[in-house]
């Protein structure tokens, strides 16, 4: 019996490898898995701008243009434009031959306090009255990763106009059934301006100088 149990317990001793084996094996291991990893990212990086290059509009249902502005003690001002439209050039083989042009109805601001809204619309800030229409116009495209760019351009409100660059994540492109079976192609765009450079300094420093852009947009190819 005694000799049964040894001859048992030799059994479930560990298996031994050769150490040179076990390396060998694990740098295959990591060849392998780094070129699909390799492979996958310019599968993405390729096609997909090159499957979404072509000329897009949106109309103001496709946009999200979201506004923040910080607010002492703490807290901030949210709102929205809900009339934003324009067009964007979009070549995938030089994203740098891209372009990207916006017009914006401040008139179409909305926050939660119907009264901000109409100050907002007023002399001291957009003077609608005036200048229905505030426009960007893109000026330069780099990429930066396989679905990032940086986005240099040139905002204009009332008479000023000043240079601004947005980061850009492209989210989707693909054809949508709901767009006629056209392709759509989807991204965001953030940034940040000081207003008093527009010459709207009211409210400064209870409310910040610096607005927060957070804008979705979902163009159509012609």
């Amino acid at each position: 019996m005694i000799g049964l149990e040894r001859k048992n317990m030799q059994l479930l001793k560990p298996l031994t490898v050769p150490t040179n084996f076990l390396a060998f094996s694990l740098s295959c291991f990591l060849a392998l898995f780094l070129s699909s990893q390799s492979s996958n990212a310019q599968g993405i990086t390729g096609d997909f701008l090159l499957k979404a290059s072509g000329i897009y509009q949106f109309s103001p249902q496709m946009v999200k243009a979201n506004f923040s502005v910080g607010q002492l003690p703490f807290g901030s001002l949210k709102g929205r434009f809900l009339e934003v439209s324009g067009r964007f050039i979009l070549n995938g083989k030089q994203l740098e031959r891209s372009s990207v042009t916006v017009a914006i109805k401040p008139k179409s601001i909305k926050t939660e306090n119907p009264q901000t809204d109409i100050y907002l619309r007023g002399p001291d800030f957009f003077n609608v009255a005036n200048f229905p229409v505030a426009t960007f116009k893109s000026t330069k495209i780099r990429r930066t990763g396989d679905k990032t760019a940086e986005l240099d351009g040139v905002l204009k409100i009332k008479t000023i106009s000043v240079p601004m660059a947005f980061t850009v994540t492209f989210n989707r492109a693909q054809r949508d059934p709901e767009a006629g079976n056209r392709f759509v192609l989807e991204f965001q765009a953030k940034s940040s301006f000081n207003r008093s450079k527009f010459g709207m300094s009211a409210g400064i420093p209870i409310f910040s100088d610096a607005v927060d852009l957070d804008i979705q947009i979902l163009g159509t190819r012609k």
